[in-house]
């Protein structure tokens, strides 16, 4: 079964520990698997229990069926919810049916990032049904998985709580902890995992699992993997989302910030977004950084862009903006990326870039 590893694309480092820990039966009872969004931690954990459980198992896997694989994830709080309730008890129905349509979304696409409306952290009452998951026997069963997905969302006491679980599992349980901030977890937390690290994946290596895992055809892979940032996630919510028409509407977000049009600016990035839906607004975002990319390399004279259909707006930017300070700008949007995940009021946010977008024409 280890031949499931092979599935993994892009991360050779990560796939041969995991090769070795099976090889010599020396599977730890904790896996932290860290790195950046998107570039396969999730389907690297489904094909690491799968090359370690018996073949029969492996729709049940798929599945995340307990008692095979235990599958926590950020969730909302239920209205009047109090310690003594269960993780889903006091969620709405429209809330559950969210996580069930989620949940299917992830069976079908590993790479799936799981998105319920409200669910910022990881409840404390997720991690002690962990203690009842343990406390079960089954003695046809090798091992049992508890995978935690964004672990870095679970507060303190929570992390606190699963630190009882980590240090005694019994045999054949085995925790995956999956996160993109490993160093938002306790010490305590990393030092009882072995630790597995993943790295962003190259445009090519992104193409290449859009065109041999989800059939998208080659002309759109190769296209939408340059504005992915190495993760497979991005570039499925950018096709998703018609990466073309954002595209378009990221320069005339630009040039109406630039012209210091704040009305046309505004309105343009709530039209493109959906009414400035927080996922695509993201992408916006991070688009108008790959623009700002592209602009500092015509600045020093080199090719390759991503924008290449725009060449010309960025020769217009350098030439109209000379002095412009686009590392700093740069780093303004970055700022405002993480500002969203604060839950700082978006409006704010938004007009605040505008204004920082506008003041580059100080800079002639």
């Amino acid at each position: 079964m280890v031949d499931q590893l092979e599935k993994i694309i892009g991360q050779t480092h990560a796939v041969n520990q995991l090769k070795e820990l099976i090889k010599n039966k020396r599977i730890p009872h904790a896996l932290l698997f860290s790195g950046p969004s998107g570039v396969g931690k999730f389907f690297s954990a489904i094909h690491f229990i799968k090359a370690t459980t018996y073949i029969e198992h492996e729709k049940r896997i798929c599945n995340f069926e307990e008692p095979f694989v235990k599958y926590i994830i950020p969730l909302p709080r239920g209205k009047d919810e109090k310690p003594e309730h269960s993780a889903t008890e006091r969620l709405t129905e429209k809330q559950i049916e969210d996580l069930r349509n989620q949940l299917e979304l992830k069976k079908i696409n590993l790479y799936h990032k799981v998105f319920i409306e409200g669910a910022n952290n990881i409840k404390i009452s997720s991690i002690r049904e962990i203690k009842k998951f343990l406390s079960l026997e089954y003695s046809d069963v090798t091992y049992r998985f508890i995978i935690i997905e964004d672990a870095n969302l679970m507060n303190k006491e929570a992390q606190n709580a699963l630190l009882k679980s980590l240090e005694e599992p019994p045999d054949g349980v085995i925790f995956i902890l999956i996160t993109p901030y490993e160093e938002r977890l306790l010490p305590t937390i990393i030092s009882r995992c072995w630790r597995i690290k993943f790295n962003s994946l190259s445009s090519d290596l992104v193409s290449k699992i859009l065109i041999e895992y989800f059939n998208k055809s080659t002309d759109l892979a190769k296209k939408v993997s340059l504005f992915s940032s190495g993760s497979v996630q991005k570039a499925l919510e950018l096709i998703e989302n018609d990466m073309q028409s954002l595209v378009e509407s990221t320069i005339q977000f630009l040039r109406f910030s630039l012209a210091g049009w704040f009305n046309s600016a505004y309105n343009e990035l709530k039209n493109a977004t959906d009414d400035f839906d927080r996922n695509k607004v993201k992408e916006m975002f991070n688009l108008i950084n790959i623009w700002l990319v592209d602009a500092q390399k015509n600045k020093l004279s080199v090719n390759n862009y991503y924008y290449d259909e725009h060449k010309e707006t960025l020769e217009r930017f350098n030439k109209n903006f000379p002095k412009a300070e686009i590392i700093k700008i740069s780093s303004e949007i970055e700022n405002a990326i993480q500002l969203m995940d604060k839950n700082i009021l978006l409006n704010v946010i938004i007009l605040n870039l505008i204004l920082k977008l506008r003041s580059i024409s100080i800079w002639k």
